[in-house]
């Protein structure tokens, strides 16, 4: 608006609630299904996280399956690690302990793998399907020289896989844009015609 023409809260707030809108929409994460890995680049714990799994919850009878836990970022995956493992929250030792191991590159079913085969895993008996051949790979991919030449392997194995969700990921997030695109484009027209329609209103005159 010029700056001679008088303030209108109702064309303030309108300009505000569709800005936000078209903001929301242009910042929205892309999402699209990625296809599974081999059995065996699983097993060797090189899956990633999928995109918008649901949120951990706590089992009664304490049986688990390791995606349940990979599905979690860093801090989440330390709580539930604990609550569902240990049975109890974390301490701030043990936290700040496993959250520094995952900053300088463990990988989270290490995490796992620790606390649920620790003697306090143990005694609290949760089960984790899938975790014990992940684990033991992870484990063996730290071993000097032979460790790094069969991380690579693996690696190498599951890298047309790897080729094949980036392109799709690259896809997916080209589509996502093109749709941010034009809804924020139809949002700016909105706004426009708005804008003129209450320009050209006419106004109450003050009492």
């Amino acid at each position: 608006m010029s700056a001679d023409r008088p303030a209108d809260p109702a064309l303030d707030d309108l300009l505000g609630r569709i800005s936000a809108e078209a903001a929301r929409r242009v910042t929205r994460a892309p999402s699209a299904a990625r296809p599974a890995w081999p059995a065996l680049a699983s097993a060797a714990a090189l899956t990633e996280p999928p995109p918008g799994a649901p949120a951990f919850r706590i089992r009664d009878d304490r049986h688990y399956d390791i995606a349940d836990f990979l599905a979690l970022p860093g801090d989440e995956l330390l709580d539930a690690c604990y609550r569902a493992l240990l049975g109890r929250p974390p301490d701030r030792g043990g936290r700040d302990a496993f959250a520094a191991r995952l900053a300088a590159g463990d990988r989270p079913v290490e995490v796992v793998g620790r606390l649920a085969l620790s003697p306090e895993g143990r005694t609290y008996g949760a089960r984790v399907a899938g975790l014990r051949p992940r684990f033991a790979a992870a484990l063996a991919f730290r071993v000097p020289v032979a460790g790094y030449a069969l991380e690579w392997l693996f690696a190498a194995l599951a890298l047309p896989v790897t080729l094949r969700e980036q392109r799709a990921r690259d896809h997916a997030a080209a589509v996502r844009l093109r749709e941010a695109r034009a809804e924020a484009e139809t949002a700016r027209r909105r706004l426009g015609a708005e804008v003129e329609r209450l320009a050209a209103a006419p106004r109450r005159s003050a009492p």
